[in-house]
């Protein structure tokens, strides 16, 4: 499955922009690995210096500096149907205000995207825009944790054991049935 990776960077972290950019998309990489998805390097989107709350470029109807091109780019690229899943470091880099995460959320909900973030991110995040982000796109996310993939394969094996109990009891009824014929 193809996916895709979006970085960015606010212009308030200007010491650290190149190393966290990075960093976001070393662990969104190690994300895809452990998701089985495949990122090609052209689906690697990185918006330096812009901050959540910037619409995206096509969005905006002109080229503001302060738009993000990147994320333009990545909804391009989502719209054509080369990927269907999103990964992120933080859910809050998508995007900081209810306009555009709700109108993000449509576009995935569109398109059958899904977006794949850490599950800490999830789970232990205090970050207020992080949990105002993640209110806004939890239809999206994709939850295939660890732990959840362990549940997953436990519940399977249980209902194929649940089904072969069936068809024994179902193989000793007809059993019954045509001795009483």
């Amino acid at each position: 499955m193809r996916a895709c990776i979006y970085a960015r960077t606010c212009r308030k972290d200007k010491s650290h922009n190149r190393t966290s950019i990075d960093r976001q998309i070393e662990y969104s990489r190690e994300l895809a690995r452990k998701h089985n998805l495949l990122v090609e390097s052209r689906h690697v989107f990185t918006d330096l210096d812009h901050e959540g709350s910037s619409p995206p470029t096509c969005w905006s109807g002109d080229d503001d500096d302060a738009c993000r091109p990147a994320l333009s780019a990545l909804i391009d690229t989502l719209v054509n149907g080369v990927v269907t899943r999103v990964i992120v470091h933080r859910i809050e880099r998508l995007g900081t205000t209810s306009e555009l995460l709700l109108s993000l959320g449509e576009l995935f909900g569109e398109h059958s995207v899904r977006v794949i973030v850490p599950p800490d991110e999830i789970t232990n995040n205090d970050d207020p825009g992080a949990k105002f982000a993640l209110s806004l796109l939890r239809p999206f996310i994709q939850f295939d944790t660890e732990p959840d993939r362990e549940r997953k394969e436990k519940l399977r094996a249980k209902k194929i054991e649940e089904i072969n109990r069936i068809k024994e009891k179902l193989a000793r009824l007809e059993e019954e049935v045509s001795q009483l014929q």
